[in-house]
């Protein structure tokens, strides 16, 4: 259960670009949460690029509480189409569950929206049950296993993928 007073700050937080003093917290968040392992510079390098989106959670004294990272590209494989992958997602133990998880992932679908990105795939550990069933929750599908793909501690990896387009049949009716 969230105690009350990160309950009410976690209702003011805000989903905003992460920047270049955030990093010591996102290095912090992943190894806190066995996220794949990305150094100082692997974050400096993303940040520098033009189809990265990282996002943090921020509370209202700007803390950063959680954040998402991933890549919007050009996919040659299904012909010229945008797709997205999602690199990482975590948040610090104490504000999972309360919603947060969901608003950057939002935040990410709303950039991808912008990039007229048609599908979004990623990785997960085949050990985690509760981000597989946020994937669930959120329209994504077990593509397939990429055995051995984790290290510390080694594990399989299910790749997952979510169209972000409505089908025209599914638009029609909504209507």
């Amino acid at each position: 259960m969230i105690p009350m007073i990160l309950s009410s700050a976690i209702k003011l937080a805000t989903v905003r670009q992460a920047d270049v003093p955030d990093i010591a917290v996102l290095i912090d968040i992943a190894e806190k949460q066995n996220l794949s392992r990305w150094s100082r510079r692997n974050y400096l390098d993303e940040l520098a690029r033009s189809d990265s989106v990282m996002l943090c959670a921020r509370l209202p004294d700007t803390s950063v509480v959680g954040f998402i990272v991933g890549r919007v590209y050009h996919s040659s494989a299904s012909g010229p189409t945008m797709e997205a992958e999602i690199y990482n997602i975590g948040l610090y133990r104490d504000f999972q569950g309360a919603g947060l998880g969901q608003r950057l992932f939002d935040g990410f679908l709303e950039k991808c929206h912008i990039a007229s990105v048609e599908k979004i795939w990623l990785e997960v550990r085949a050990s985690n049950e509760s981000a597989i069933a946020f994937y669930d929750r959120n329209g994504f599908v077990k593509h397939s296993i990429r055995k051995g793909f984790y290290s510390h501690p080694a594990e399989d990896a299910i790749v997952m993928s979510r169209n972000t387009k409505i089908p025209d049949e599914m638009a029609q009716n909504t209507t």
